[in-house]
Formats: C-alpha cells, sequence, structure tokens
C-alpha cells in the first residue's frame, strides 16, 4: 500500500540518513530551482511556522502530516509537483519556498558532499570536508548545519578508528545539544560519548556520562527501555572495570526486568552483560546460568555476528570461571571460528586470536598462544582493556614458554597501565598474578585488593 503523499506524479526521493543531498529539476516548465536539503526542510517549517500552520494543517490532498514531517527534517526531496503543491497551500512563490541564500547553499552544499561520501564509506574525504579548518567551513555556522556536520564528522572517525578525534567531536556535539534548540535526545548523544570515552580507557569520564545518561532516562516522563537498557548496560561494564563490581551487580535486576520488555537481540546482550558481571563478582554459577539463556535466546539467522560473539564471550568467562576446556566449549569456539570467518570485522578476528592465545595457554601450548596473544594485540583493534587482558596473557605465556624474567616485566608494565588508567579490577588481578608468580610475596600496592 503506498504511504500518502508518495503516489504517482508527487513521490519524492528517499535521502540516507542524515539527509542533505542535492537535487535539481525544472518547476512548472519556467524556473531552474535546486532543491537542497536539509536547507529547503528548515526553510519550509521557518514559513510554516510563520503562517501558524501545523503539518497537519499544512497537510491536504497528496500530502500526509508526516510526509510533511520527512520533508522538514530533510530526510526527503519533494518533487516538482510537491514543490508547487506546498508554495500554493503556503501563498509563496515556488522559488522563494526553494531557492536558499548564496552562503546557505554553499555550506549545504559541502554538507551534503560530506554525507554522500560518508554512504560511501569514504570517511577520509568527510573528515576533509567537515574539518573547521577546511575553506568549506562556515565563519559563523547555523546550529542545526553544525550539529549535522559534527554528527557526520563523528561517524567518519569512528569509520577511520580515530578514537580520540571522536571523543572530542562529541564532546562538542553534546555541548552544542546542551546550548541550543536541536532536536535530538540528549541522553542517546550521551550513551554515544560514553562509549566513546570507554573506547580511550577515560573511565571516569565515560561513568560520568553513561551515569548520566541513566538518570536522564530514568527521570523521563515517558520510559524508554530501549535506550535506559543500553545505557544500563554500559555503566555496569564500565563500573566493573573500574573495580566497582558490588555497585554494578546492583543494577542487575533492574536490567533484568528490563529485559523481558526488549527487542530479541537487545534482551540477548542484556543477558550477556549480567553474566560477565556476576562472574566478575565471583558468582560463576548464576553468571553462566545468564549465559546460558543468552546462548539460547540468539539466533544466527536473525543475527550471525552476535550469536558468534556470544559464543566466543561464553568460552572466555567458562574459562574465567572453570578454567578447563570442555566438550561444549570447544564446540563454541568452533562455531564462532567458522561464522567470524565469515562476517568478522578485523576487530573480531582481533578478538577471536585474543581467546584463540587464552585455549592454546590452557593446552599447555605457550609458544602458539605468545604468537597468537601478540598478533592480536599489533593488529590495534582490540579494546584498549582487550589489549591489556591479551598482553597480561601473553606475560603469562612468555614466563611459562621461554623467559620467565620477561614475562614478568611484562606483567608489571600491565598492572602499571592498568592502575594509570583506572581498570582497577585487571589491575588486581595483575597483582595476584605477579604475587602468585613470585611465591606468594605481593609486589602491588596494599590498597588494591585482589
Amino acid at each position: 500500500m503506498e504511504a500518502p503523499g508518495e503516489r504517482a506524479g508527487v513521490r519524492g526521493e528517499r535521502l540516507s540518513a542524515g539527509g542533505g543531498l542535492k537535487h535539481g529539476f525544472s518547476c512548472s516548465g519556467r524556473v531552474k530551482m535546486k532543491v537542497i536539503q536539509p536547507d529547503f526542510g528548515r526553510r519550509l517549517k521557518r514559513i510554516r511556522l510563520e503562517r501558524g500552520l501545523s503539518q497537519a494543517a499544512l497537510a491536504h490532498g497528496p500530502l500526509s502530516s508526516s510526509y510533511v514531517s520527512r520533508l522538514e527534517s530533510g530526510l526527503r526531496l519533494p518533487s516538482p509537483d510537491m514543490v508547487r503543491h506546498l508554495a500554493e497551500r503556503l501563498g509563496v512563490s515556488e522559488d522563494d519556498l526553494v531557492n536558499a541564500e548564496p552562503e546557505q547553499g554553499e555550506r549545504a552544499s559541502a554538507l551534503a558532499e560530506a554525507i554522500t561520501a560518508l554512504s560511501d564509506k569514504d570517511f577520509g574525504t568527510v573528515v576533509a570536508l567537515l574539518d573547521p579548518a577546511a575553506p568549506e567551513w562556515p565563519d559563523r555556522p547555523a546550529d542545526e548545519w553544525l550539529w549535522q556536520a559534527l554528527w557526520c564528522r563523528a561517524q567518519a572517525q569512528a569509520g577511520l578508528g580515530d578514537r580520540t578525534g571522536r571523543v572530542l567531536t562529541l564532546h562538542a556535539l553534546r555541548d552544542l545539544t546542551r546550548d541550543s534548540a536541536v532536536d535530538f535526545p540528549l541522553a542517546r548523544l550521551l550513551l554515544e560519548l560514553a562509549s566513546a570515552e570507554r573506547a580511550v580507557a577515560r573511565l571516569d569520564e565515560a561513568r560520568t556520562v553513561a551515569g548520566e545518561a541513566v538518570g536522564l532516562l530514568s527521570e523521563a516522563p515517558v520510559e524508554q527501555p530501549v535506550l535506559l537498557a543500553r545505557a544500563m548496560v554500559l555503566l555496569a561494564s564500565v563500573e566493573t572495570e573500574c573495580g566497582l563490581v558490588a555497585l554494578a551487580g546492583t543494577r542487575i535486576p533492574r536490567l533484568l526486568e528490563l529485559a523481558e520488555r526488549l527487542p530479541d537481540k537487545l534482551r540477548t546482550e542484556v543477558l550477556w552483560a549480567c553474566s560477565t558481571v556476576r562472574v566478575r563478582q565471583g558468582l560463576s554459577n548464576e553468571g553462566m546460568t545468564l549465559l546460558t539463556s543468552a546462548l539460547e535466546q540468539a539466533d544466527p539467522k536473525a543475527d550471525i555476528l552476535i550469536w558468534a560473539r556470544l559464543r566466543l564471550a561464553a568460552v572466555s568467562l567458562h574459562l574465567r570461571s572453570f578454567g578447563v576446556m570442555t566438550e561444549e566449549s570447544r564446540t563454541w569456539m568452533a562455531e564462532a571460528t567458522d561464522a567470524l570467518a565469515y562476517v568478522g570485522s578485523a576487530s573480531h578476528q582481533a578478538e577471536l586470536q585474543a581467546v584463540t592465545a587464552r585455549v592454546h595457554l590452557l593446552d599447555g601450548r605457550p609458544t602458539e598462544a605468545v604468537t597468537m596473544a601478540l598478533a592480536a594485540e599489533e593488529s590495534g583493534n582490540l579494546s584498549f582493556q582487550d589489549a591489556l587482558r591479551t598482553k597480561l596473557l601473553r606475560a603469562r605465556a612468555t614466563a611459562e614458554s621461554t623467559d620467565s624474567d620477561a614475562g614478568l616485566g611484562i606483567m608489571r608494565e600491565v598492572a602499571a597501565e592498568a592502575e594509570r588508567v583506572g581498570y582497577l579490577d585487571l589491575a588486581a588481578e595483575t597483582w595476584k598474578e605477579i604475587a602468585t608468580f613470585l611465591g606468594g610475596t605481593q609486589e602491588g600496592p596494599a590498597a588494591v585488593a585482589p
């Protein structure tokens, strides 16, 4: 069934997420006009509000209010017939409705080019076009243009793996969202920022921002269970990494209550996160029960990547809990390896290498464990914490295979780095490993309890 406003003769073109593509056409056979989104949408909204009209009041004949909304948000390009219809409804000329001021057109053109490059995964071009030092960057950009430009830049930086640059861009977006009338959920942006802070091992900042997101969502007049669950999972994960496992554990009852109302994929991720916290708390049986539920719910037909990564996580948590590879955990490992060979990215391959290194060490093959762990580390595709944990595993394998002093030295490096960035959970684990290696002589600071 065709949506209102999209029948023959009035159908516009769909834009990629974020809007901002250029399109030219001839209106009424008289004037050649170029419709540029999102400028057209902003101008349509401004004129509509000046006329005192709601979207529903403007919608008439071939239009629906939802179609007007998509035009104003920049997610659709209108057809020539639609421009003519809107101009008549608003009592303005087609030229006044379509044509932007020269500076606005230049701004929109630069943003449109960047959005096109983003959809083509040409991340370097996006960053170059939307660099504040670039000639295309306006002297005094409007808030909405600036917000879209920064958002595109942040997505491109994620594609490039520029984690530090992405943090800086997201900080600017957060400040702009707070200080202007840009219509974007602050809590969602805070989630992006908290994840980015965590990725560069700024754990205190990540915990503060994630906590703010949880607070905003918990107090919202309309409950948003999906966003709230994501925020709480992120907060509990960061708290666990900071050594605050008891505090993270207090969030599990609420997360499990939310899980009953979540889409299947997110419910699986929530169970996965809760199982990790319980295992870190030393509640291995409860943790593995939660993980079993997640494994049972994961559907490879719905999301093969989550299905495969969950099996890798199951192997890791099983090793942490029980220190042995069972027939079941070896089956998980084989299934994950096969799936990731087809759908995994470079970061997923690095995760697989890290877990494989752990299995090699457990199987009494420390030299192979060192080789595999080093490959995962040198790929540059592990998260900061996973890279540190893999380095600790390499230290153990080095101590067992070739050089105990070298292995001990690497352990000390891991302990110092974990303490520096606030990974107190990992720091405590590493000092405990050092003490065990030295036959019970505690080297770590007394304040760091295993």
